[in-house]
């Protein structure tokens, strides 16, 4: 069974970045080996947004606070750096955080019914990650009915999704390319295939071995690729 996720982002300075992660967001985090963290994501939802053919496989994170002036002054007392103006959307308050070695990610108080409860006060509490698909409705079908996340409706009928337990992990990009990754992790490979496949999900290619884990690609439809897999590093987020 699936029962997590990672976003993988891709930094031009990835020490730089697991830094901040650190020692300014504070995310728990392990060691999987060679000085790499992995990071520990407070409650995390997922969203499927509409785009072009040509933006598929684009990803973005945003990360969630209760109080977005109060999370504000707590990350800038402790080295953060913000760009622009705080300005409101109909889906929340929201500001730009600067984050050393990958560039500018969103924090925002959300206004939108989230998926996730997210704590009261001051700090990062939650994260939303924005899948963009050439076919939104058909990739959000995927994600109720063959992973069977729990949902709800963040508004005018576009569904928000609950994330199982999600980590974060930071590998080097070439500069400009920000792009990011989301994969899905499970217990036993083999056994989620299996369940999966019994509920109409489709793989592409052959199960492979890698140095992190045993891997297969799940294919969404409307939205691609995802890599599913099940890992052999250190997991964080995991009883």
């Amino acid at each position: 069974m699936i029962i997590g996720a990672r976003t993988v982002l891709h930094a031009e300075d990835p020490p730089r970045a697991r830094a901040f992660l650190r020692d300014v967001l504070r995310l728990s985090a392990v060691d999987t080996g060679d000085d790499r963290p992995v990071f520990g994501l407070p409650p995390a939802e997922i969203a499927v947004h509409p785009t072009e053919p040509a933006a598929g496989g684009r990803h973005e994170l945003y990360l969630m606070c209760a109080e977005l002036d109060d999370t504000v002054a707590e990350l800038t007392g402790r080295g953060a750096e913000f760009t622009g103006e705080v300005t409101r959307q109909r889906w929340g308050v929201l500001s730009t955080l600067l984050v050393p070695g990958l560039g500018p990610v969103c924090l925002y108080q959300p206004t939108h019914p989230t998926a996730q409860d997210l704590a009261p006060g001051a700090g990062v509490t939650g994260a939303h990650t924005v899948l963009f698909a050439e076919d939104a409705d058909r990739a959000r079908t995927v994600l109720r009915d063959v992973l069977r996340l729990p949902e709800v409706d963040g508004g005018g009928g576009w569904p928000i999704f609950a994330a199982p337990p999600s980590e974060l992990d930071v590998h080097p990009a070439a500069t400009g390319t920000g792009q990011h990754e989301v994969r899905l992790v499970c217990d036993e490979l083999e056994s989620t295939i299996r369940e999966l496949a019994e509920r109409g999900a489709r793989f592409g290619g052959a199960v492979s071995l890698r140095d992190w884990g045993v891997v297969t690609t799940l294919l969404v439809g409307g939205l691609g690729p995802v890599t599913l897999y099940q890992p052999t590093h250190p997991v964080v987020n995991q009883d």
